[in-house]
């Protein structure tokens, strides 16, 4: 199974994706701090990383996207924010994100954002 690591702010949000995608046999790590985002995603090399725009720190969503992909190009970082900024989207894709998605996002459509993006060819 799939290595998920899910950085967002929301602690009741982490710990329901870590029941929800454990119990689906997946191992999942979660960080509500950016900092501690960026080292978990270059140490454990998660199949793939879900990043929130806003954390509990100064770093943005976007900033972990740039330093992770600044030292690990091949990550695979999804990018989720409960704006609808297309300048912010556009600014993580190129940043390195995979694709964005909105909040709130139905659980079916983030399960499978995370499997295709898994499946993708770096």
């Amino acid at each position: 199974m799939a290595k998920i690591l899910f950085v967002d702010d929301e602690e009741e949000l982490l710990d329901f994706m870590r029941s929800y995608f454990g119990e689906l046999g997946h191992e999942v790590i979660t960080a509500v701090y950016g900092h501690e985002g960026v080292k978990l995603i270059l140490q454990e090399r998660p199949d793939i990383a879900i990043v929130d725009a806003h954390l509990k720190d100064s770093l943005s969503g976007i900033a972990v996207i740039q330093q992770v992909h600044a030292q690990a190009p091949e990550q695979k970082i999804i990018f989720c924010t409960g704006s609808n900024d297309s300048d912010m989207d556009a600014k993580a894709i190129r940043s390195g994100a995979l694709l964005c998605l909105h909040k709130p996002t139905d659980l079916s459509q983030l399960e499978k954002a995370i499997f295709s993006a898994i499946e993708k060819k770096n």
